[in-house]
C-alpha cells in the first residue's frame, strides 16, 4: 500500500511574526500610526484613571544605567529628599550651556500609565499605554466633556467605548491626536477575566525606588569627576554614602 503525501501546508506569516516577537505588557505606538484602546476603570476608590512615574534617568549605578524613582513624587519620609531633584535644580542654574543640559537631562520625567485592552490584542489581556502629560490632558478633556453631556465614560465596563490615539512623527516631532468613538464595547465581551487580570502598574513598571543616600551613591559615580559635589551636598552626606 504506497503511503499518501502529506498535505504540505502554506506559511501563515502573521502567525509566524507573532511566535518570534517577546511579549509584553507595554503599549507601543509605532510612529505614523493608530491605534484603538478600551481604558479600564481606575483601579481604586480615588478614581484615578492613570498612574503617573517620574524618573531621574542618565545615572551610573556600579557602572549600569540607572533611572531612579523621584522621590519627591514616590518617596517616603523614610527614604529623605529627593538628592536627584537637587542635583538636577544646581545644574540648571550654573551658568555655562552644558551644565544647564546636564541638568535638564537629569530632571525628573514623567509618563502616565493607563490599563487598556488594545484592538486586535486583545485576547492578551491588560496592557500598559503610557502618555505624556499633553496626551494624557486630551484624554481628560473627553472625560470633561462626557460629563458634562451626562454620557456614559469611556471607561464604564459596559457602556464604554474605543478610543482612537494617533501618533504622527517620532522623537522630538511627535505629536498625539486622541478622539472618541461611539461604539460601545463591554469589556466582558472582549476579554471576559479581565478584573482578574488588572495589573499591579507599580510593580510592572519596575520603578527603582532607592532612599537619599543610593542616590547618593549613584550621583558620586556619575558626577565626581565633573561637579564639585561638595558645591550641591554636606560633605558629611557625601562621606557617608561614599562609604555605604
Amino acid at each position: 500500500m504506497a503511503l499518501q503525501k502529506p498535505k504540505w501546508g502554506t506559511p501563515n506569516i502573521k502567525a509566524n511574526k507573532e511566535s518570534t516577537m517577546k511579549r509584553t505588557v507595554f503599549v507601543d505606538i509605532k510612529p505614523d500610526s493608530k491605534i484603538r484602546v478600551r481604558f479600564l476603570p481606575p483601579w481604586d476608590s480615588d478614581g484615578m484613571l492613570f498612574f503617573a512615574a517620574f524618573n531621574h534617568y542618565r545615572y551610573l549605578d556600579e557602572k549600569e544605567k540607572r533611572a531612579w524613582a523621584c522621590l519627591t513624587r514616590h518617596g517616603t519620609e523614610a527614604d529623605g529628599a529627593c538628592a536627584c531633584c537637587e542635583m538636577s535644580d544646581y545644574l540648571k542654574k550654573q551658568r555655562t550651556k552644558d551644565e544647564k543640559r546636564q541638568g535638564r537631562d537629569v530632571e525628573a520625567r514623567g509618563r502616565w500609565y493607563s490599563q487598556v485592552l488594545v484592538e486586535g490584542m486583545e485576547g492578551e489581556g491588560p496592557k500598559l499605554l503610557a502618555l505624556s502629560k499633553t496626551t494624557a490632558d486630551q484624554i481628560i478633556d473627553i472625560l470633561q466633556l462626557q460629563a458634562t453631556d451626562d454620557e456614559a465614560f469611556f471607561t464604564d465596563p459596559e457602556q464604554g467605548t474605543w478610543i482612537q490615539i494617533e501618533r504622527k512623527g517620532a522623537k522630538l516631532e511627535t505629536t498625539y491626536t486622541v478622539l472618541p468613538t461611539s461604539k460601545r464595547v463591554p469589556l466582558s465581551g472582549l476579554f471576559p477575566e479581565w478584573e482578574d487580570k488588572m495589573l499591579n502598574v507599580q510593580e510592572a513598571l519596575g520603578l527603582k525606588i532607592g532612599d537619599r543616600k543610593t542616590q547618593l551613591a549613584s550621583i558620586i559615580e556619575t558626577f565626581s569627576k565633573t561637579v564639585e559635589l561638595d558645591d550641591v551636598f554636606p560633605i558629611e552626606e557625601l562621606t557617608s554614602a561614599a562609604t555605604e
